[in-house]
């Protein structure tokens, strides 16, 4: 989820600067060199967050309900066409659930022009962030998460610097649902969204990520920033030490997107939507 820019800036930025792999094969004999380092060294590593969404309500001590509150209508609109609500964030069955709706929310702004194109806010969906509540930096960030299915909606788990740039920002993973078996993962870096850059790796001909859960991770050290599918590597390692260093004070954001970068959604689209985590996890050097 890009930050304070043009959607369609994006598209020429992930066009013409990420490079494809056209295929991966998970393999269950991963070697310790691929895998993250919590895995590889576990007694060099702690484990500074978890939560397993146990219980019916929000952890409160770690999390936010929609975007912070200082973005647009006090946290409830990004660059996509829902209005998130708190009560699009449900915790059941050991699950946090974003729900999209196709319906507008009674308290939804009219309207307007932004991020290169006019925001209905015509549905409804769901967001957390940790903003204030569980900054950190450096570490390996893990969630185990089950992407919605069908057309229109752009889930995506990623982390911002909490600065008045908020850049580095770190995706973890985005899927635009009409193409299930792709994964975005990038970060964007530069001194202003006026003036960025972005590096990342689309990964394609991946199972169904509607089908089932997988794991997603991203590691954050002084001198690499690598991504996690499933414990093993994928993608480019970042090893911009200039920016590394500046991938401080970081907080987490889960949100369910309807539209936006992801085609709208039409008549094939399931609703409700359900963008489903089963834990987080955060583990720091010791």
């Amino acid at each position: 989820m890009m930050t304070n820019k043009f959607i369609g800036r994006k598209i020429i930025v992930i066009i013409f600067s990420l490079l494809v792999i056209s295929s991966v094969i998970i393999i269950n004999f991963t070697t310790k060199k691929e895998m993250p380092g919590p895995y590889q060294n576990p007694s060099d590593w702690s484990l500074i967050l978890v939560d397993d969404f146990s219980g019916t309500t929000l952890n409160l001590s770690h999390w936010s309900y929609n975007y912070p509150s200082d973005w647009p209508h006090d946290g409830h609109t990004h660059n996509h066409q829902a209005y998130m609500s708190e009560s699009n964030v449900i915790i059941e069955n050991g699950l946090l659930r974003l729900i999209g709706e196709n319906q507008r929310h009674p308290e939804a702004p009219d309207p307007e022009w932004g991020w290169g194109q006019l925001l209905t806010y015509n549905y409804t969906a769901g967001c957390i962030n940790t903003r204030g509540k569980f900054n950190f930096t450096g570490g390996y960030i893990e969630s185990r998460m089950k992407m919605p299915e069908s057309r229109g909606f752009w889930p995506a788990f990623w982390m911002l610097r909490d600065a008045e740039v908020g850049l580095p920002e770190i995706d973890i993973l985005e899927v635009l649902t009409h193409q299930p078996r792709n994964l975005y993962t990038t970060v964007h870096y530069g001194h202003s969204w006026s003036e960025y850059w972005s590096y990342g790796w689309l990964t394609t001909n991946l199972p169904d990520l509607s089908i089932d859960f997988h794991t997603y991770g991203v590691e954050v050290l002084d001198t690499s920033l690598t991504w996690y599918l499933d414990g093993v590597k994928i993608g480019r390692v970042f090893r911009n030490e200039y920016w590394l260093e500046r991938c401080t004070d970081l907080f987490i954001i889960i949100n369910l997107a309807i539209g936006g970068w992801e085609l709208d959604p039409d008549e094939s689209t399931i609703w409700p939507a359900y963008f489903e985590c089963d834990w987080v996890k955060v583990w720091q050097r010791k």
